[in-house]
């Protein structure tokens, strides 16, 4: 009995030594050495014009480890071409390690990623890797998505301006000529107020973010109506049509053989209409008289230009222009057709009221000028006109008392009178159908005696502008009338000027 306790005492006794003597050899056992480089090659300022970037440190340890990346941007690989995660375990040996930094969930503030390595009872940050905050980025595009520095809106007032931006971005603020921006698909329609159509306009579109801590100025301008929009039918082909709604202007086609296409000018009766596209505009005809603008009615029966509205008020009007008189004393009329906008038309009638002034009106509304007209004695039926040495105009009317007598002993048609100083100089200007037809001319008395020409100092020109041109010394004991005679070289007479003398 007391042998086989012995022999169970001495098993628990080996038993105890060997367990006792386990323990001590796994306390002795060395912990895991590990060394690693920086991360290099992960250059993370490229990512605002790529997509990722990569970089790499190595790993040389002495047992099992394990890596993790704190976030979803920032993965791991042993192999650069293979797949990444954001933990990554091993055993003991040297590894490059592979991180990839990527844009995803990139905001535009700053952040970092934390790689952390497991080794043992150890734990080391091996690399934090900093994300700079994502740059904003602003483009404005066309409608054909080209890139654009500034907007340009066309003559029909209206336009579409795009973005690409990565941000939630719209249009802030935008210049008060323009109606509010109507957003659309991708951009903006964008139009230019009726009110301020007439005139170029400039400014600009400020685009930015919800809370406008982030702005982008984008150059914006109108360059005015185009005078296309203003449509001319006449049964007349005009000289000379300008016009001037965009403040600039615009020379339309013209008969005029020089190409100076200035005003139009007419002896004959003209009709046309004018009719307004697409803005809202009022008509308005005014006669020149003396320097003194007047609005043209027909109820004055003085009034050579008549305007008759259509049913539209603000879309058209017809003008018809009298004939000119050849009775009249005057040398020459004019009248402008003003094409306002209707939101300045109370304000244009008040201006003209308060100074009719034709040179300072005209001058300070010439962007609303459709055109002027001007009649002229374009075929010569108002015999001369004539200034005297200091080039001040002398009276020259058609005169009936000669009329018979001429046309039936000189055939003369055309017959006008004027009452000269003796000893003076003058100089009588006269157009003639065909011009080239003034070439020769006559001096006679009354009675028909012969006038010496050479007593006149007479000298003639014909101007590119078809005025025949005489330039005479009344002689100083001139007493009694006489008549100066053009005719042609088949001796046929044109026109006469009768000369009286003056009188003290």
């Amino acid at each position: 009995m007391k042998s086989i306790n012995r022999i169970l005492i001495a098993s628990l006794s080996i038993a105890a030594c060997l367990f006792l003597g386990a323990c001590s050899d796994d306390d002795e056992k060395a912990p895991v050495e590990f060394s690693f480089t920086a991360l290099n090659g992960a250059d993370t300022s490229l990512l605002d014009e790529q997509n990722e970037v990569i970089g790499s440190f190595e790993l040389d340890i002495t047992g099992d480890w394990s890596l993790y990346s704190d976030k979803i941007w920032a993965t791991l690989s042993l192999d650069s071409a293979g797949e990444f995660f954001n933990d990554l375990r091993g055993r003991e040996g040297k590894y490059t390690v592979y991180v990839k930094v990527t844009n995803e969930a990139r905001t535009f503030n700053g952040s970092q990623a934390v790689i952390t390595l497991l080794a043992g009872d150890r734990e080391e940050v091996v690399a934090t890797v900093v994300r700079p905050a994502k740059s904003y980025a602003f483009g404005a595009i066309d409608a054909e998505g080209a890139g654009i520095e500034s907007l340009n809106i066309g003559y029909d007032a209206e336009s579409w301006v795009g973005f690409d931006a990565n941000f939630d971005c719209a249009i802030i603020s935008y210049p008060q000529w323009m109606n509010e921006p109507l957003a659309t698909y991708g951009g903006y329609t964008v139009s230019v107020a009726d009110d301020y159509q007439p005139m170029p306009q400039s400014g600009e579109l400020l685009f930015g973010n919800v809370d406008g801590t982030i702005r982008y100025s984008l150059p914006v301008a109108y360059s005015g109506m185009d005078p296309k929009k203003m449509v001319i039918e006449s049964d007349y082909s005009p000289w000379g049509w300008y016009v001037t709604l965009d403040g600039k202007t615009f020379s339309l086609e013209s008969n005029d053989p020089s190409g100076e296409t200035v005003v139009t000018t007419v002896e004959e009766s003209l009709c046309f209409t004018v009719k307004c596209l697409n803005y809202d505009c009022r008509f308005v005809m005014l006669e020149e008289r003396d320097g003194v603008l007047y609005t043209s009615s027909s109820d004055d029966e003085t009034a050579w230009v008549n305007v008759l509205r259509g049913e539209e008020e603000k879309s058209r009007v017809s003008v018809s222009v009298e004939p000119f008189d050849a009775t009249t004393t005057s040398r020459s009329r004019s009248g402008y057709l003003f094409a306002v906008p209707a939101a300045l038309y109370e304000n244009f009638m008040a201006a003209l009221a308060a100074n009719p002034n034709s040179l300072e009106f005209v001058d300070e509304h010439i962007s609303f000028v459709l055109l002027q007209i001007t009649q002229k004695d374009l075929e010569g039926t108002m015999g001369f006109e004539i200034t005297d040495a200091s080039g001040s105009a002398v009276e020259c009317v058609a005169e009936e008392e000669f009329y018979e007598w001429l046309c039936s002993e000189y055939s003369i048609t055309d017959v006008a009178t004027a009452t000269l100083v003796p000893g003076e100089r003058y100089t009588l200007n006269t157009k003639l159908t065909p011009a080239d037809w003034a070439k020769n001319f006559g001096l006679s008395y009354l009675d028909g005696g012969t006038v010496r020409i050479s007593r006149w100092s007479v000298e003639t020109a014909l101007g590119e502008d078809g005025l025949y041109r005489i330039s005479l010394t009344v002689p100083a004991t001139l007493d009694e009338p006489v008549i100066l005679r053009l005719y042609t070289p088949q001796i046929i007479n044109i026109k006469a000027l009768v000369i009286r003398p003056a009188t003290n």
